[in-house]
This record gives structure tokens, sequence and C-alpha cells, in this order.
């Protein structure tokens, strides 16, 4: 999959200041009585000062897996840019990682 630039200047930023994160489950039975399942990943932004969620985003589990890792490398970056005696640069594009699809 190529380098794919996102634009983020027209995404509105919006407040919050608590997560929540939940597994949701799909079941699915056939006429043979089969079972077949599917989960995602729920996270819940919330403002607790208006006590409402902010934002519901449901994953699937192969980009919830994506998301734990580049998050984690991001908090670790911002850490270390904020011990640093530097001016951290601020990330002028966002790129989605290479491969990490959930169509394929």
């Amino acid at each position: 999959m190529p380098e794919i630039n996102i634009d983020v200047s027209s995404a509105i930023p919006l407040f919050a200041d608590q997560i929540a994160i939940a597994t949701r489950f799909a079941v699915n039975k056939d006429k043979k009585g089969e079972i077949t399942k599917q989960a995602t990943i729920e996270f819940l932004f919330v403002d607790t000062m208006t006590k409402k969620t902010v934002v519901r985003v449901d994953v699937p589990l192969c980009i919830a897996k994506v998301f734990g890792e580049g998050f984690i490398e991001t908090l670790k970056k911002a850490e270390e840019d904020l011990k640093s005696k530097e001016i951290p640069k601020q990330q002028d594009k966002i790129v989605l990682p290479e491969g990490k699809s959930y169509f394929g």
C-alpha cells in the first residue's frame, strides 16, 4: 500500500479528559447452527465536565493492534521531546502506516 498523506485541517479538535475502552461482539448463527463471531474495540472519549461522550470510535481488532503499537511509540517520542531542551517540531503531515488496513 503506498504512503497516503492525510489532511487533518478539516477535522475539528474536540476535548476529552477521559477514555473508556470496551469490546463489542457481533455473533451470527447460520441455519446449520454454526456460529461466527467478530469483535471490535470501542473507544469512548468523554468530557467529564459536561458528562457527555465526545467521540465514539469502533475499530476492528487488526486496527486496534496497530493503534496500540503506534500509541506507545508516539507517547515515548512525546516524553522524549518534553525532556529535551530542543523545541519540538510539529508534525506537518500524518502518514498512514504502510500495509495496515482493514480492507486488505
